[in-house]
């Protein structure tokens, strides 16, 4: 993906995030599709800066997520209905 500067972009899953006081440090959680020199397990560091959305979980219940809340709100109902119950949209209030 390009974003509004041109320069190539791609979204990618950290967890278990520890903000270090300069940059959020983390174990990548998907399978990069562009990205080189790193791969799903890593440990990464990344500038909060770059962070374009978020999601946190806290006793079940979702926070943030807003890409997901898009995503949602332009799936079918069979869509809706295959994905309700598995992460993350499980985890956000979205009916």
């Amino acid at each position: 993906m390009v974003n509004r500067s041109g320069t190539e972009v791609e979204h990618m899953f950290v967890s278990d995030l520890e903000f270090n006081g300069k940059v959020l440090v983390g174990i990548l959680a998907s399978q990069p599709v562009n990205a080189r020199g790193v791969k799903e397990g890593d440990q990464i560091e990344v500038d909060p800066k770059l962070i374009s959305d978020w999601l946190y979980v806290v006793d079940g219940k979702g926070f943030g997520g807003y890409t997901f809340q898009v995503m949602w709100s332009r799936f079918s109902t069979e869509e809706k209905a295959t994905y309700r119950d598995q992460p993350p949209f499980e985890w956000l209030d979205l009916i």
